[in-house]
Formats: C-alpha cells, sequence, structure tokens
C-alpha cells in the first residue's frame, strides 16, 4: 500500500487539504479523530487515588499523633494541678463562671468544655456546662440591648455591614433561619 507523506502538521495533517470550491481547508467528515472520553480522566484518578488516600492517612496519622502529645504535655498536668488544688465545688464554680464570661468578652471556652467533661465524666460535666452555657450566651444579649439604638443607627451609617442584619428580618421563616444560621458561624463563640 502506498502510504501518504505527514505534513508539517504531524499525523493530522493530512485530514486538512485545500479544497476546490473556496481555495480554504476543508475537513474530512470520515476521518476525523474520535474526541477523547472520560476513561482517560477514570484512569488518571484510578492513577491519583492511593496517593491522596495515603497522604490523608498520613496527615490523619500526625494530626492524632500531634494531639496525643500536646494532650500529654498540656492537658494532664493541669488536670492534675486542678485536682490538687480546688474543691469539686470551686472548679465547677470556676468552670461555670468562665462559660458564662468569656464568650461576653469574645474568648474561647472549649477548655473549659473539655475540663469539665475530663473532670468531673460524661453526666456531672453536662449539668455543669449547660446553665454556663445557658449564661454565656444571653449575657452578650444583655450586655448589648442598651445600645440597640447607637447599633442600629451605626447600620444606617454603615449600609454594607448592616445589610446582613437586615436581611435576618426579610423574607420568609427559611430565608429567615438561613441567615442567621450563616450568621452564626463565625469564629467568635455563642
Amino acid at each position: 500500500m502506498d502510504e501518504e507523506p505527514m505534513s508539517d502538521f504531524g499525523p493530522y495533517g493530512r485530514l486538512v487539504e485545500d479544497g476546490p470550491h473556496d481555495g480554504g481547508p476543508q475537513v474530512h467528515q470520515d476521518s476525523v479523530p474520535p474526541k477523547p472520553t472520560s476513561s482517560r480522566y477514570s484512569c488518571w484518578w484510578s492513577n491519583i487515588a492511593p496517593l491522596l488516600t495515603f497522604v490523608a492517612l498520613l496527615l490523619f496519622l500526625v494530626i492524632k499523633w500531634s494531639a496525643l502529645v500536646s494532650f500529654s504535655k498540656n492537658v494532664n498536668p493541669l488536670i492534675k494541678w486542678l485536682a490538687v488544688n480546688f474543691s469539686p465545688l470551686e472548679l465547677a464554680a470556676a468552670i461555670f463562671a468562665s462559660l458564662a464570661l468569656f464568650p461576653a468578652a469574645l474568648l474561647e471556652s472549649t477548655p473549659s468544655l473539655w475540663i469539665a467533661g475530663i473532670v468531673f465524666g460524661y453526666e456531672l460535666g453536662f449539668l455543669i456546662i449547660i446553665p454556663g452555657i445557658a449564661v454565656g450566651v444571653t449575657l452578650p444579649y444583655f450586655i448589648a440591648y442598651p445600645f440597640r439604638s447607637k447599633i442600629q443607627r451605626l447600620g444606617f451609617r454603615i449600609p454594607k455591614d448592616a445589610s446582613i442584619v437586615r436581611l435576618a428580618f426579610q423574607g420568609n421563616w427559611f430565608q429567615q433561619f438561613c441567615t442567621v444560621v450563616f450568621i452564626r458561624i463565625s469564629p467568635f463563640p455563642y
């Protein structure tokens, strides 16, 4: 058989030739190369999936190991110090106060939750944590309530920042609920 020589365009250069009608290039419909299928991409994912799984497992083990090391170096001595220096009633009052006051000062109260659970166990720790959190979420409200008119005036001066708060009052109950959920997802406690 007689093969055509390759053109300067590579192996597919012979698919394009000058047409007799308009002088422009014409493509033969029967010799167009097939489009790439998704099998090429699934093959790529099947090759990369074990690597990604290995990296995820390695990352999980490093985080788990560092958490255990941090726990044994930082939390265990703190628990021992608390047990020696405070009575259970004093410790419960301190945990309750930290859960009630830290959110108003924009401080993190998660370590207090951990200490309550570790020292007092699940049941008694739960009975200390729930009232402390209840006071912790209502105290900022009562602190901000006298300043509501000033906050509303500030909202009129800065309309871009106040638009999120105004959005909470618009729409049906589901849209209001979604807005409040997005407002609650914040780095600040409660």
